[in-house]
C-alpha cells in the first residue's frame, strides 16, 4: 500500500509556485502526489527481488482515481527515460479531461490565497497545515511542462473525429460526463438492467485508421470498466422528476437538438413513470461518466500503439451482495475475501438422475 499526499499538498500549482519552487532549485510544479508515488516505484522496483518478485515484470494496477495515476505515470518523462514497470491495468478510470496547465491551475490556487488573506507563499506557509488540508481542489495533476512526456495529451484522449464516430450521440455523452466530474456520488441500491447501457457504448475503432508508431516507453495495456458502475449515483437519481432529468440534461448540453437525441437514446422523457426513471437514468450516468470515457481511452491508447497492446474489457460478474457489477465489485473476485452464505443442505446426486 502506497502513502502519498492528496489535496492542496499533492497537486497545489501556480506560476508564484513554480518560481517559488526554481528558487530552490526544484523543476516543474504541482504533482506532488504523483511524486511520491513514483518514489514508492523506484523502491518497489529496487527492492521487489528481495522479496522474490522479478523487477523486469511489474505490472501496475489502478482502480479509478488510482488508474488515472497509472495512466499519468505511463505518460511521463520519467516512464519515458527510466520505466519501472512493464505492464498496466486501468480499471474504472475516473478521467480528467481538462488536465489544466500552471496558469489554470493558478486560478484556484490565488482563490485560496485570497480565502486565507495571504499576500505571498511565505504566507500561506505560516497556515496550519490542518487548516490547509480542509481544501480539496478538483486538480489531481498539472501539465507543468516536466512531468508529462512529449504527445501525452494525443495518447490519451481522442480528437474530435474519433469521438463521434458509431455514435451520434457521443458528443452529448462526453458533455454530460464532463459535468458529472463535479458531483458527489452516493452509495444506494438499484436493479440490474444494466445490459442496455452495455449494448450503447461497445462501439470497436477499425484499428486501420491508426497508424502511429509505438512509443517504446507506452507499455501494454489492460483497460475496463464494471457493468453497472453508476450504481454510485443510485441515491440522487432516485430523488429526481421526469422534468427534472429532462430540464437537467437540456441545461447540460445547452442544445435543443443534442438533449434530445441524448433523452431519445435513453427513453427519458417529462412522461417517463417514476418507477422506471432511476434506471433510465443510471443507464444514463454509467455510460457518460465510466463506459464510453473508457472505450475513448481504450480506442486512443490503441491507436497510440499503432493498433495493438491494448485489450478492452468490461467485468459483468454480480456482486455477491447486491446482486449488480458495481463500482469495485472486482476486488472482492481478486482478493477473494467477502464471505458468502453457507448452503445448509445439498441433495444426494442420484436426486438428479
Amino acid at each position: 500500500m502506497i502513502s502519498y499526499r492528496i489535496g492542496l499538498l499533492g497537486s497545489a500549482a501556480s506560476p508564484a509556485l513554480r518560481e517559488d519552487n526554481m528558487l530552490a532549485g526544484d523543476e516543474g510544479v504541482g504533482n506532488y502526489g504523483l511524486r511520491d508515488q513514483r518514489r514508492a516505484l523506484e523502491w518497489v522496483h529496487s527492492f521487489i527481488s528481495d522479496f522474490g518478485g522479478d523487477p523486469s515484470n511489474i505490472t501496475l494496477f489502478g482502480v479509478g482515481t488510482g488508474a488515472t495515476d497509472v495512466l499519468c505515470h505511463m505518460h511521463s518523462v520519467a516512464n519515458e527515460t527510466a520505466p519501472l514497470f512493464q505492464r498496466v491495468i486501468v480499471q474504472s478510470p475516473v478521467l480528467e479531461l481538462d488536465i489544466p496547465n500552471v496558469s489554470s491551475a493558478g486560478w484556484q490556487f490565488n482563490k485560496l490565497m485570497c480565502a486565507f488573506q495571504a499576500q505571498s507563499v511565505d504566507d500561506l506557509r505560516s497556515v496550519p497545515v490542518e487548516k490547509l488540508v480542509q481544501y480539496t481542489p478538483h486538480v489531481r495533476a498539472v501539465d507543468d511542462g516536466h512531468f508529462f512526456s512529449k504527445g501525452w495529451r494525443e495518447a490519451l484522449y481522442p480528437t474530435k473525429q474519433e469521438s463521434v464516430h458509431d455514435h451520434d450521440t457521443i458528443p452529448e455523452l462526453q458533455m454530460f460526463s464532463h459535468h458529472l466530474k463535479s458531483r458527489t456520488p452516493r452509495s444506494g441500491t438499484r436493479s440490474s438492467s444494466h445490459s442496455r447501457s452495455r449494448s450503447r457504448a461497445r462501439h470497436t475503432h477499425n484499428t486501420n485508421l491508426y497508424h502511429h508508431h509505438h512509443p517504446p516507453h507506452l507499455q501494454p495495456m489492460m483497460v475496463g470498466d464494471c457493468g453497472a458502475e453508476s450504481l454510485l449515483w443510485s441515491g440522487p437519481a432516485s430523488h429526481w422528476s421526469a422534468t427534472g432529468v429532462v430540464r437537467r440534461i437540456r441545461a447540460i448540453c445547452q442544445s435543443l437538438s443534442r438533449s434530445s437525441a441524448l433523452l431519445r437514446t435513453y427513453d427519458i422523457s417529462s412522461h417517463t413513470p417514476a418507477d422506471e426513471l432511476p434506471d433510465r437514468v443510471l443507464e444514463l450516468i454509467n455510460d457518460a461518466r465510466f463506459a464510453w470515457p473508457t472505450h475513448c481511452l481504450a480506442a486512443t491508447a490503441k491507436r497510440a500503439r499503432g493498433g495493438q497492446g491494448v485489450w478492452r474489457y468490461v467485468f459483468d460478474q454480480e456482486s455477491p451482495s447486491k446482486g449488480t457489477p458495481h463500482h469495485g465489485v472486482y476486488l472482492q473476485y481478486l482478493f477473494d475475501n467477502v464471505p458468502l452464505q453457507e448452503t445448509t443442505s445439498l441433495a444426494p446426486p442420484d436426486t438428479f438422475s
